[in-house]
């Protein structure tokens, strides 16, 4: 009876094993045939029964944000972005202290006629500012730079704040194929050609005098999405002596070791390292340490480690379907844009070869710096003002990106904004800074 029941309780592993490789099989090669986002069409359906304007706008542009089109998109602006962002009940008035944890000042507040900027990112950050008392206070002396943390042009956030803001703002979308959209959320939006990605400290990735001694890297959370079992897949049918090391945090109910099971599913556990909460400096080490970097995701924001990647002169192979912000920076020059995982498969051991990390290097620097960008964002900004018919006397205070943080490359960035900071306090917007990455 007792071998019985361990027969049966083997039988319904190797069933849940196969079932769970079966189905990422079958939904790999959908997304990968670009099937599965038509899924969002059968949603359309349900348009039909939904009254409320604005739960109808959410759907729509949970719809439009699937495809990489701006045709959905146009039309869904076009129709909706003052009907529904003007609604006075979406964003009520709130007595509490208003708190911001991805926030900074880039430029102080001088005067009436050079008001100062204040950058904003994720929607849940813009929506706390987007009360009618709020967001009137805020305009007397800063405007709004609003930089989209995740993939999806459209957002109720976004569309609240043209549709009542009196005064510029400017947008950072995260897809370069949405930056001609800015133009459909009237005169005021002005769009910037930055991502989240462009805001990397690059300094901190060079320096490394050891080998490359890592043949793929992945540096990802442990969520599903990420698809760590595709680099397994890829690695089974790579020569033995070939190994991974995966970088990560645990997100939605997935830990190490769940990717260690993923690992062990595809036969390649013993090949696979996964390094957990790794320490800055750890990081920057190894993705200079790195031959290839694993970019495996098939839809989410600007994927910073991306950039981070390049900037250590490391090349990526990523998906060509994929929904990717930095995806449009890589080509045979940094990487490879694959549609299979055979052809990632001849990708990394093409890099695993060799490649010329230090053009890598200096081909990113001019997209992803924060130096560079930073440089490029005050010149675009200082222009802008000037044709408004502002004034410009102080420029943009440095700053850079790093776990989602703003932090100042100069220590007296914070003394010189330490005013505004005191000033928004006092109208009840509080801002928690971040003070060092280390």
């Amino acid at each position: 009876m007792t071998s019985q029941k361990s027969q049966r309780a083997q039988l319904r592993v190797r069933v849940a094993y196969f079932y769970r490789r079966l189905r990422r099989e079958v939904l790999n090669h959908l997304r990968q045939q670009s099937i599965l986002r038509w899924r969002w069409l059968a949603a359309l359906v349900k348009l039909i029964s939904i009254r409320d304007p604005v739960q109808r706008f959410a759907r729509m542009a949970n719809i439009c944000n699937a495809f990489e089109s701006s045709r959905l998109i146009t039309m869904c602006l076009r129709k909706h972005v003052l009907a529904y962002g003007d609604r006075a009940d979406i964003y009520p008035e709130k007595h509490a202290v208003i708190r911001l944890r991805f926030s900074v000042i880039v430029k102080p507040y001088v005067s009436e006629h050079e008001k100062g900027i204040l950058l904003v990112l994720f929607q849940a950050e813009l929506e706390k500012l987007l009360n009618r008392k709020v967001l009137a206070t805020l305009e007397q002396r800063y405007h709004i730079i609003f930089c989209q943390a995740y993939t999806g042009f459209l957002s109720m956030a976004l569309v609240a704040l043209a549709a009542r803001t009196s005064s510029r703002f400017y947008v950072m979308p995260v897809h370069t194929h949405e930056q001609t959209l800015c133009r459909h959320l009237g005169s005021c939006c002005r769009m910037l050609p930055f991502s989240a990605a462009s805001w990397v400290r690059e300094g901190e990735l060079v320096g490394y005098k050891g080998r490359r001694d890592i043949d793929c890297l992945m540096v990802a959370n442990f969520a599903n999405y990420k698809r760590h079992w595709l680099l397994f897949k890829v690695l089974r049918k790579l020569p033995p002596e070939v190994t991974a090391v995966c970088v990560g945090v645990p997100l939605k109910g997935r830990t190490a070791a769940t990717v260690r099971e993923e690992a062990r599913e595809y036969g390649v556990s013993d090949r696979v390292t996964i390094v957990e909460r790794a320490k800055d400096n750890e990081l920057r080490e190894l993705f200079q340490r790195a031959k290839v970097f694993c970019a495996f995701s098939d839809k989410e924001g600007s994927f910073v480690a991306v950039a981070e990647s390049l900037l250590a002169g490391t090349p990526v192979v990523m998906f060509k379907n994929a929904i990717i912000g930095t995806k449009d920076a890589i080509d045979q020059s940094n990487g490879a844009l694959v549609s299979s995982a055979t052809q990632a498969r001849s990708a990394v051991l093409h890099f695993l070869n060799g490649a010329n990390h230090a053009e890598i290097r200096a081909n990113a620097k001019g997209i992803f710096s924060s130096t560079v960008s930073c440089a490029k964002l005050n010149e675009l900004l200082k222009d802008d003002a000037l044709r408004s018919g502002g004034k410009w006397s102080e420029d943009v205070e440095p700053f850079y990106l790093q776990h989602l943080y703003w932090y100042y490359h100069s220590q007296d960035g914070y003394s010189r904004t330490q005013k505004d900071y005191s000033w928004l306090k006092s109208v009840g917007i509080e801002i928690e800074l971040a003070t060092t990455t280390e």
